[in-house]
């Protein structure tokens, strides 16, 4: 990277970031997502039918959705299909908007962070144990439907970030005490699975979906804060969930995304989540074997997880064909880690160039906003999701935008 570059760099991802942020406070946190035509009933049907006859479905049942998807995008506008407000995108903001009060101050960024908050309670998803989130749709996966508004470790993870975030800039015991009703819906909407070392359990919560070890690291990182919280009680949880995903922990360094065969893939930015969640998590139990695991960890993801570009690439191993090239999501998450992992690890600003070279490059638009795709063939660049990388691509350049200006002695 060039001195040029690197003079600069932090301006670059703070105005990236700014400008995503205008973005979606204009829109009022409305937009469209790529589960628009998927969570519709003959979405959810052809879904179905494709998991269940694939490879073969996938051409027969899917191509017909992905081709809209692809090429005409703009379809939406004319059918009127309703732009919706995701609780995990909210959450982005409101981090967001944290990250800009501590790098260059200003009370209307935490004052943005405390709407978000009270944005998030009024779309809570039922629950008897507690504060959580889940996906506003109904979600066809490859282990049955999962219902709209169900509890989620993922989703509920960034409400929890967002109610620490603003408790330990304010004091506030009211934000604390919502964290705990958060902790106390992920400790109890989950049932736990004992497996040969540690615990998992579901995607969802009450038993929707097969185990997924991301998902298993979010529920993680929760419980272990919250036990820093005031909730020692969810201390032994956290562990036995951390000696699940350490466990699963394939030689080579990688974690498949779940335990049946049809999720034995391994991808770019679930892997993220799982080296994000552990290093967050470990701040709190301080394990040996947890930091061997994140040495590993990224070992795997260096050597198997870019291209010859240095770029980040969708997947290591898949068990379908994969037509995208780059995801907004795999640099929402890889930018991140720059901004939670350390240099012993690899994240350098030897390598960070390349991947903000490559975000301004092929998903910056000039709107402000982010491309969802680059397809390995010709595509329109579509529409912006703020759920599937946009917002989680804006907080990233935040967090490292903070981070960048604190190294090179700025604000």
């Amino acid at each position: 990277m060039n001195d040029a570059l690197e003079k600069t760099i932090g301006a670059r991802t703070g105005s990236a970031a700014l400008a995503m942020l205008a973005h979606i406070t204009a829109a009022n946190h409305h937009s469209y997502d790529y589960m628009d035509w998927w969570a519709t009933p003959w979405g959810r049907w052809s879904k179905r039918l494709a998991y269940r006859t694939e490879p073969v479905g996938n051409l027969v049942f899917s191509a017909p959705i992905l081709l809209v998807e692809w090429f005409c995008p703009g379809l939406r506008e004319v059918i009127h299909v309703p732009r919706r407000v995701y609780p995990i995108s909210v959450a982005h903001h409101g981090l967001t908007c944290l990250e800009f009060h501590q790098a260059l101050g200003g009370d209307e960024f935490l004052a943005a962070a405390g709407r978000d908050v009270e944005l998030l309670l009024a779309m809570a998803a039922p629950s008897h144990h507690g504060l959580a989130w889940g996906f506003p749709f109904v979600w066809p996966s490859n282990s049955g439907i999962v219902p709209a508004n169900l509890p989620m470790a993922t989703q509920t993870a960034y409400g929890f970030d967002l109610l620490d975030g603003l408790w330990l800039r304010t004091g506030d015991e009211r934000y604390r005490s919502l964290l705990l009703q958060v902790t106390a819906a992920m400790d109890r909407e989950y049932e736990n699975l004992q497996r040969e070392h540690g615990t998992a359990h579901t995607y969802g919560g009450r038993g929707y979906g097969d185990v997924a070890v991301n998902a298993v690291s979010y529920r993680m990182h929760i419980l272990a804060r919250a036990s820093d919280l005031g909730g020692s009680e969810y201390r032994a949880t956290a562990e036995s969930l951390a000696d699940y995903i350490v466990s699963r922990q394939e030689a080579d360094g990688s974690w498949f995304y779940g335990e049946t065969p049809k999720n034995q893939f391994i991808d770019h930015f679930h892997t993220c989540f799982v080296l994000k969640n552990l290093a967050r998590a470990n701040r709190v139990l301080g394990r040996s074997d947890i930091t061997s695991a994140l040495a590993a960890g990224a070992g795997y993801y260096w050597a198997n997880l870019f291209d010859e570009h240095g770029l980040p690439r969708p997947f290591a191993r898949t068990v379908r064909l994969n037509v995208v090239r780059y995801e907004s999501y795999d640099f929402a998450e890889c930018l991140g880690l720059f901004a939670v992992l350390g240099t012993d690890l690899g994240f350098t600003r030897r390598r960070l160039g390349p991947v903000l070279e490559g975000f301004f490059e092929h998903l910056a638009l000039g709107s402000g906003a982010a491309r969802f795709r680059v397809h390995r063939f010709p595509t329109p660049v579509g529409v912006p999701y703020y759920r599937y990388g946009m917002s989680a691509l804006m907080l990233s350049l935040a967090t490292l935008t903070g981070q960048l200006l604190r190294e090179d002695g700025g604000p």
